[in-house]
């Protein structure tokens, strides 16, 4: 207890010092916190969602498939199967249901309703009241559509787009766009519900027309009669339906949907928490440096414990105590903060258009114990090595003067870094040399560039002195006096300068590493788009994305009748049309992929497919052209036959009839238009092309598509410019996204800065109050700090950037070259992040300049 009291007492002291290190320690608990209170709250709401969407469905029969999503591209069910289901003994009633995604609703002025980050939905209201999930907003004038001239939509949609009911409106579906009258408002189970859909609906026969060309049901579902046996009924369906239709039942839909549900939460959940790992790296970076300048700042009081009696043990528990006490309040404090970044979180979320359902506040157990294990863990972690140099301190040592904990040695600090560096590029080109898939790849360059950062940081004091003296010469020369005794405090402790900069170091690191990988990504792309796309337009919706990915919300489509529009136009040559599917497509070593359709003869002179081996010239119905590297991975030459699985358990067999390197447009596999009808995949298109004809203006041509395209707001024509940038704009968007979490990281290292200057002027209290007592101004005083703290910084971006440039450029030569073709780094913006630096070390001078001009100058003299 003696022990625990003269912590406090340790703390209480200085509770500036430890407030700083306390805070670093508290944002990286209560973004983890924040993160997982927020994905445990809407993972349950999204749960308890499912478990309403199916509560009126005792079964559901549909195409069986385990290939690309299940909601699209699997083959219909016939109308009449609804009715012979019906007539099975144990079932009281059955509904068919049709949907189709990418039907657009235009408003009053024209415009196609912007779908946000959610999806646009064509439903067909269901016959069945009472299996239905949809119901006329309770307005007293909205009702259900009936027949082919009336459509109703979800009241939110509707509301905010200003749809008046009673009025007509277009709608642009896969079979063309067509004027509906407004009967009503709808709402999907409760009024205040709202989902990531915008819905239109028509009655059944109407929607089936529109969405699938008068073709059957996406899905059945079917309610039990009174005592009727699940499994009974299962088994009677079965028998009439055969092997490639499946029943599932009710909590095998619920336990389906709240996988694809947790497979959305956990790929948010992944990263963010990827983000607070970094926060949390820095932070113990500051935690470390912070106790190991206490400490050294304390070895008199530590060598005047020693005589007074004190082991060696108890002086490292004296650390020991101080870091859990640091742990503790940082835990406390993380958690209930970590409830209001839970709460940022959802916000963010519902400005950006999610919609998602209300959801609780749960703190589980796992996340208690998480803030804990960060919170005490980090920073009992981090006071180790503090406290066990704290414990050979002998008092003989300690009580001498200008006494270190554990003095700088350069050879040492060199050799160690070296070998922590060394190891680290040793997995990165691991990454680079050796033949692994993209998943494999991120352990070694992941491990690898931490590595790197960790031997960089014990290498910087050796580099310390000889960098300051070179940063700090401008400052010499403009500054005189101030610049020259900024200069020179830099660089006569190598140890406190390396330590300050330390956190910057590893944020600007990272964020040079992002800004590279990134770069090369995007450089890869404008590339490849560059040599592959020759037509003159390009037209698609959206952001023109052809894969539904991490860089995608949706995969855009529209009707082919605004192909076959354009097809007739004299101002163009040709016109090919592209339609893609995501994982739709599953190969002979199992992996789903991409599979995209076009005329497969036709084409290349669009978008050049870089044929390597066989001719396009005579392809077509069953042939397939394969990416280079997929034939080499599948041991699959040109002439070839393999068999590919797609939605629905269909297989058919196509012929390798050429090999091709493009992948930024048509993908690995590429079948026939026909094919792609005959497998019946999707009846819209998702990008078509065209060359304009000999002789007409390209103005003259866009101003002709634009034209005819009128009747679908939501198809952008873009000429080859616009369409890479459009294409950019993904990783673009992505990097903002990263850049801002980055940017709360270097904020972190900003108070460590402001942290360890802190402690810096505490230390050379007696010395500010000499240079103060011969004459020094207050506002010279202001300028030397600012100036150290300018170096300082500048050397920690320094490091970081060179650091996070060879580490990137080393990442991104490892990854496949259809990825990143080679490292670009972007120099202009890392000169940005230099000039970042300096101003953060000016910001994190302001508190510790203040302070030292408010030192009394007699007590800093005689301040031992």
């Amino acid at each position: 207890m003696t022990l625990l009291r003269y912590s406090l007492r340790s703390i209480a002291g200085v509770k500036v010092r430890f407030a700083l290190t306390t805070l670093a320690v508290i944002i990286g608990v209560a973004l983890t916190v924040g993160v997982l209170i927020s994905t445990d709250g809407l993972r349950a709401s999204l749960n308890e969602l499912s478990g309403r969407i199916y509560e009126k469905y005792d079964f559901t029969v549909r195409a069986a498939t385990d290939v690309g999503d299940r909601n699209e591209g699997v083959p219909l069910l016939p109308v009449e199967l609804s009715e012979e289901l019906a007539s099975i003994d144990g079932v009281e009633a059955v509904v068919g249901l049709a949907q189709e995604f990418n039907v657009v609703a235009i408003d009053g002025d024209g415009n196609a309703v912007d779908p946000g980050v959610g999806r646009q939905m064509g439903f067909g209201w269901p016959e069945s009241e009472v299996l239905s999930t949809v119901y006329p907003y309770p307005d007293g004038i909205s009702r259900q559509p009936v027949g082919p001239d009336e459509m109703a939509i979800d009241h939110f949609t509707g509301r905010e787009n200003g749809f008046i009911i009673g009025e007509r409106y277009e709608v642009a579906t896969p079979s063309g766009t067509f004027d509906f009258e407004l009967v009503g408002y709808l709402y999907f189970l409760d009024p205040e519900t709202r989902i990531t859909l915008q819905i239109v609906s028509w009655d059944m026969t109407t929607t089936r027309q529109l969405v699938h060309g008068g073709g059957g049901y996406d899905l059945i579902h079917g309610k039990l009669s009174p005592g009727a046996s699940y499994d009974e009924v299962a088994a009677a369906i079965g028998a009439r339906v055969g092997p490639y239709i499946e029943v599932i039942s009710r909590q095998e839909n619920i336990e389906e949907s709240n996988q694809e549900f947790a497979e959305n939460i956990d790929l948010i959940r992944n990263l963010l928490l990827a983000f607070a790992v970094i926060v949390l790296i820095i932070s113990g970076f500051i935690t470390y440096n912070t106790f190991i300048l206490v400490m050294g700042q304390r070895i008199r009081e530590l060598g005047l414990l020693r005589v007074l009696g004190a082991g060696r043990g108890q002086v490292a528990r004296v650390v020991g105590f101080e870091a859990l006490i640091v742990g503790i309040v940082a835990t406390i404090v993380g958690l209930g903060l970590g409830v209001l970044v839970a709460l940022g979180i959802r916000s963010a979320l519902d400005s950006s258009g999610a919609h998602l359902p209300e959801s609780d506040v749960i703190i589980s157990g796992w996340t208690i114990v998480a803030a804990v294990v960060i919170g005490i863990g980090v920073t009992m972690v981090t006071a180790i090595w503090p406290a066990m140099r704290a414990r050979r301190v002998t008092p003989m040592v300690a009580l001498a003067d200008e006494a270190e904990i554990d003095p700088f040695n350069r050879r040492r600090s060199l050799i160690i870094g070296s070998v922590v560096s060394g190891a680290g590029l040793i997995l990165l080109l691991i990454g680079l040399l050796a033949d692994l898939s993209t998943s494999e790849l991120l352990l070694p360059l992941g491990l690898g560039a931490l590595l790197m950062l960790l031997g960089v940081n014990i290498i910087t004091p050796a580099l310390a002195r000889s960098m300051s003296l070179f940063l700090g010469w401008p400052a010499n020369r403009l500054f005189t006096i101030n610049g020259r005794l900024a200069r020179l405090n830099a660089a006569r402790n190598p140890r406190r300068t390396a330590t300050t900069a330390s956190a910057l170091m590893i944020g600007l690191a990272m964020v040079s590493l992002v800004a590279v990988l990134g770069t090369s990504f995007k450089q890869t792309l404008n590339s490849q788009l560059e040599d592959s796309v020759q037509a003159d337009w390009l037209i698609c919706t959206g952001d023109c994305s052809n894969d539904t990915s991490a860089l995608s919300t949706q995969l855009g489509a529209f009707s082919l009748e605004a192909s076959q529009r354009m097809a007739g136009l004299p101002e163009l040559e040709s016109v090919e049309n592209f339609r893609f599917r995501s994982d739709a497509v599953r190969t002979s070593d199992g992996e789903q992929r991409r599979i995209t359709a076009a005329d497969l003869d036709s084409f290349s002179p669009h978008v050049n497919p870089g044929v390597v081996v066989g001719s396009l010239s005579q392809a077509g119905l069953g042939h397939v052209l394969m990416e280079k590297d997929l034939a080499d991975d599948l041991d699959v030459a040109v002439g070839d036959q393999i068999s590919l699985e797609f939605p629905g358990e269909q297989h058919s067999t196509f012929e390798v009839i050429a090999l091709h390197t493009e992948t930024s447009v048509v993908g690995p596999l590429v079948i026939d238009t026909s094919d792609w009808e005959r497998l019946e995949l999707s009846n819209q298109v998702n990008l078509v092309t065209a060359v304009t004809a000999p002789g007409i203006e390209l103005d003259q041509a866009r101003s002709a598509m634009e034209s005819i395209l009128t009747d679908y707001p939501q198809v952008n024509v873009k000429n080859q410019a616009e369409y890479r940038e459009s294409r950019a704009s993904q990783i673009n968007n992505l990097l903002v996204i990263i850049n801002v979490f980055l940017v709360l990281a270097l904020l972190i290292a900003v108070v460590g800065i402001a942290n360890t200057m802190a402690l810096s002027i505490f230390e050379r209290t007696r010395e500010l109050g000499l240079v103060r007592a011969i004459g020094m101004a207050k506002r010279q005083t202001w300028g030397t700090i600012f100036l150290e703290s300018i170096i300082v910084a500048v050397f920690g971006g320094l490091i970081g950037v060179a650091t996070g440039v060879v580490a990137g450029s080393i990442a991104a030569a490892a990854f496949p070259s259809n990825l990143i073709s080679s490292p670009s780094i972007p120099w202009v913006t890392l000169v940005i992040y230099l000039v970042v630096s300096a101003l953060a070390g000016m910001l994190a001078a302001f508190f510790p300049a203040r302070r030292a001009n408010r030192l009394n100058v007699l007590e800093a003299i005689a301040h031992q």
